[in-house]
């Protein structure tokens, strides 16, 4: 049976386990063991200062962190993207509703039916609906057809 060395992520305290265990079939180089002078696994007796297997732990944890600040690094350009696309498309959606508002305030028009204006939602001062409309949105939703805001009162407007 050969020897399978264990992943990276692993860390060295599953080399120093395995050198441990020293099982009959392991006799091939242990490449956790790099820099400690042990070429055998099953001969830990030639480990002379703990200080080399920390430092194998220190390496196995610089690639930890290493890879999660990669990580990090990928979800914070993401992040950026995305708030770019939605940065992008709230400022299509502004210009879009202001287009509409320039329109509604232009013509003479009621938003709703396209009947006359002539009745002012209060207390936005939006002059954007007809007389029946207006009865309307006062008894249903009383949301302003232009900024869907609540609206308190309604008055007509003489011209």
């Amino acid at each position: 049976m050969d020897f399978e060395a264990p992943s990276p992520a692993a860390g060295a305290s599953d080399c120093a386990r395995t050198a441990r265990e020293g099982g009959d079939d392991l006799h091939h180089h242990d490449p956790c063991a790099v820099g400690t002078g042990v070429t055998d696994v099953t001969d830990v007796t030639d480990v002379t200062d703990v200080t080399d297997i920390t430092d194998v732990t220190d390496v196995c944890e610089s690639v930890k962190e290493y890879k999660l600040s990669v990580a990090l690094a990928a979800a914070e350009r993401k992040v950026v993207a995305v708030a770019a696309e939605a940065e992008r498309k709230l400022a299509a959606v502004a210009a879009d509703a202001e287009r509409r508002l320039v329109a509604v305030a232009e013509s003479n028009e009621c938003a709703v039916c396209m009947g006359v204006k002539n009745h002012v939602l209060v207390p936005y001062g939006h002059l954007c609906v007809c007389e029946q409309c207006a009865s309307s949105i006062m008894t249903s939703s009383k949301q302003c057809p232009v900024c869907r805001s609540m609206v308190m009162h309604i008055c007509k407007v003489y011209s």
